[in-house]
């Protein structure tokens, strides 16, 4: 049944979540929702915090601030609705909300599907319109400076009764490279921007699902089966094209085949006498194009003259760009930086350059972890190509990793969800979604669903397997991530994520050698990233190898430093690398990792003031770690180890403190977590388990934690070199099985250790080995 609240002046749907007023619709988030629908429940009744936390969180441990938070997001809800002020707060008593609403409950309706019969024996000319797909909608919406309108076509009298199979939307197409057989130079940028500019213009259709240009790049200058491209890139139709040379005209072909059956649909021929006049081209292809699939593209007041050389100097420099951009490699990035930056110089309109570049710095900033430093920055390219372009969805994408870079992520999904509103063939913003669906909202369904969409859309892209793959590993599926992963290396075999990825499964699974290896070729291939020299760095310490460790730590940074001192059990070292560290560097460490080292660091010199508020420098949100928009086990196994570890830091600091109740309430949570799952336990949780227990001072308990977790399989090897020498564990070196543990661990690592030199001195002597040199007439 779906459930719907009538209000005096719009109206709130639970199934969707859109709350609609007078100002228009909100999308709210779920646990806003949920506090709405308590609220028209309950109407002019006061509820209280505990009402609240009972109804709305079902008794969780949440802070007071996370109430106070969700009740701030409803009422500006609300407001933006133009619903008003109705949510009062009551001193000392609670929340009173005056809406009056009605509820009402009915079926779901199946969505109404749009569809059309194609006729069975049509004549020949419009066998070839009816052989491509019917749009039953008049829809009118601009874009930029253009207008698409999209309009049914009625058949020639007699046809409609002859009824054939039903086709459904939308129509899918992929734009192929246009081969340039031009010397001239602004005819051949031309050539090398017209798929993208028709991408651009078919993209803007929303019944088109056209295919991204990373995955249909791929097949510039080579000779293709129409039905094989299709089958690998998704896509019943195709558009490629030429540009040649005729006497002093250029003359551009251009054709729509049905990758189905291999036969054209449309085909044209354009010739113009200078390239100025060549953007008319782009615009007249998009419309017979939209015409031969029954749409009509009309344009309104197209200006003609912007194919200058500025113009075309201008796309050269964002296809570079772009193309850049998509390897990750850190000098790529910075050389991409350079090129949209040229390219926004020569044409301060450029609308697509602006997202381009917003886009890159928060790759660069991912990676050097200060995304604070560039988010104003970021927000300002994003608004700017809005200025210029307001109905642009890969605009309104860029500017959500501003909200997600603040924690903000109702903000954040709404720019997302517009984006792909206004851009529904933006394969990026899928790919955004699915991530920030999986990873803050720790909606797994949802995040797969949008991951696949974007696959669908750039299929021969391998971040978005790669994604895909990262989901899988965070789940312990780690054969469907292998799989995933080795995909997104088959498409580009110089993608790093990947091979970083491929290391963090192997040594999830024991092959610490291996995983060893996959990350050195990793950052062989990009030296300059910060992230992966430091991945490195922990494999290399889970292998024992303190000397190969230290070597990636030049020049030194925080993180590096704080692991290297932890290994070693120079306590010294240790405290000196976290509080003469740079914060943002220790942001390098996970919020697990750093309070892991902090507890450590205040046990020794006793000064827990110091840890605490170290802590809350570097992630000052640090007490929304157990704050989850979503029930998701997966989500909260990962993050309330670092929140139970910072309440024993608290604990330690103050014994006598009111934390009692909360740490052993945590605990119980955590071990009722572990208790409802298979083997996907992160080896945060044993540690941070055991910490807890030793804090209650039961010593057997703790070492139990730990016993059970490596029999389980879910203590990883790096365990043991994190629990040898910190001060916390101290108590637990008479405990029987504990040194048993830590050496078990160890001799793992040695054992892996050799068999990492056994693979190396093999790998030196097989490069070492010369070709023979072929004698005349022979080929090897």
């Amino acid at each position: 049944m779906a459930k719907r609240w009538l209000l005096s002046k719009g109206q709130f749907c639970e199934e969707t979540k859109v709350l609609s007023g007078p100002s228009g619709e909100v999308s709210l988030e779920p646990r806003v929702a949920a506090l709405l629908v308590e609220f028209l429940r309950h109407p002019g009744e006061v509820l209280s915090h505990e009402d609240l936390l009972t109804r709305v969180w079902k008794g969780r441990l949440v802070s007071d601030e996370a109430v106070r938070r969700a009740v701030s997001n409803l009422r500006h809800g609300l407001q933006e609705a133009g619903f008003g002020k109705p949510l009062k707060t009551l001193h000392k008593k609670g929340y009173l909300c005056e809406l009056s609403a009605e509820l009402q409950e009915s079926r779901k309706e199946k969505p109404r599907q749009v569809v059309h019969h194609i006729p069975r024996r049509p004549s020949l000319s419009w066998q070839l319109l009816y052989h491509s797909l019917v749009i039953l909608l008049l829809i009118s919406l601009g874009v930029g400076s253009s207008v698409l309108l999209w309009r049914h076509f009625t058949p020639p009298a007699g046809e409609a009764a002859h009824a054939g199979p039903v086709v459904e939307l939308p129509i899918t197409i992929a734009v192929l490279p246009f081969a340039n057989f031009v010397e001239d130079e602004e005819a051949r940028l031309f050539a090398d921007g017209m798929a993208e500019e028709l991408i651009t213009l078919l993209a803007r259709v929303h019944l088109f699902r056209v295919t991204s240009r990373s995955s249909s790049q791929v097949y510039e200058g080579e000779q293709i089966d129409v039905r094989e491209v299709g089958r690998e890139l998704g896509v019943t139709y195709l558009i490629e094209g030429s540009v040649r040379r005729e006497n002093d005209r250029l003359r551009v072909n251009a054709a729509l085949i049905n990758t189905r059956t291999g036969f054209q649909v449309w085909a044209g021929t354009f010739r113009q006498d200078r390239p100025a006049d060549l953007l008319a081209v782009q615009a007249d292809i998009a419309r017979e194009v939209s015409r031969a699939l029954r749409v009509v593209l009309v344009d309104d007041e197209r200006r003609h003259d912007q194919l200058t050389p500025e113009y075309l100097a201008a796309r050269a420099e964002y296809r570079k760009g772009v193309k850049l951009m998509e390897s990750w490699h850190s000098e790529d990035v910075v050389a991409a930086i350079g090129h949209l930056q040229r390219a926004i110089s020569i044409d301060p309109d450029f609308a697509e350059a602006y997202v381009a570049l917003a886009d890159v710095l928060a790759t660069r900033a991912s990676d050097q972890n200060n995304f604070p430093e560039v988010a104003d920055t970021i927000r300002t390219l994003s608004e700017r190509a809005l200025e210029l372009a307001p109905d642009m969805g890969a605009a309104y994408v860029a500017r959500s990793s501003v909200a997600s870079g603040h924690r903000d992520i109702a903000a954040a999904e709404a720019d997302l969800r517009r984006g792909l509103r206004l851009s529904p063939s933006y394969s990026p913003g899928y790919e955004r979604l699915a991530e920030l669906l999986f990873f803050s909202r720790g909606d797994v369904e949802g995040a797969t669903a949008m991951i696949d969409q974007a696959i669908a859309l750039d299929p021969l892209r391998p971040r978005n397997y790669h994604i895909k793959g990262y989901f899988e590993t965070f789940q312990c599926h780690y054969d469907e991530a292998l799989k995933l992963e080795k995909e997104a290396l088959r498409l580009e075999p110089r993608f790093r994520s990947a091979l970083a990825s491929l290391g963090s499964i192997s040594g999830f699974q024991g092959n610490l050698a291996l995983a060893v290896d996959y990350l050195q070729q990793a950052l062989a291939m990009d030296p300059a990233s910060g992230w992966l020299k430091l991945r490195l760095l922990r494999a290399q310490l889970d292998l024992g190898n303190l000397e190969a460790a230290a070597a990636l730590n030049s020049p030194p940074t925080a993180a590096g430093s704080v692991l290297l001192a932890a290994f070693a059990e120079d306590d010294a070292a240790l405290v000196d690398a976290l509080y003469s560290g740079d914060p943002r560097e220790l942001a390098m460490l996970s919020p697990w990792h750093l309070s892991h080292f902090l507890l450590h660091a205040a046990l020794v010199t006793g000064d827990y003031d110091h840890a605490q508020g170290l802590l809350e420098k570097v992630y000052p949100d640090w007490d929304e770690l157990r704050e989850f928009h979503s029930e998701d086990h997966l989500l909260l196994l990962e993050r309330l180890p670092a929140y139970l570890n910072m309440l024993v830091l608290q604990r330690y600091a103050n014994p006598a403190g009111g934390s009692v109740a909360e740490l052993s309430s945590v605990s119980r949570s955590l071990e009722q977590l572990v208790e409802g799952s298979t083997n996907c336990v992160p080896r945060a949780v044993a540690i941070s388990l055991a910490l807890a227990e030793l804090t209650a001072g039961d010593s057997g308990s703790a070492s139990m934690q730990l016993l059970q977790s490596v029999r389980g399989g879910q203590l990883l090897p790096s365990a043991w070199w994190m629990l040898r020498g910190h001060p916390a564990f101290a108590g637990l070196e008479d405990v029987p099985g504990y040194t048993a543990l830590l050496a078990e661990g160890e001799a793992l690592a040695s054992l892996q250790r050799e068999l990492h030199e056994n693979l190396a001195a093999e790998e030196t002597e097989t490069a070492g080995r010369s070709e023979p040199e072929a004698e005349d007439g022979e080929l090897y």
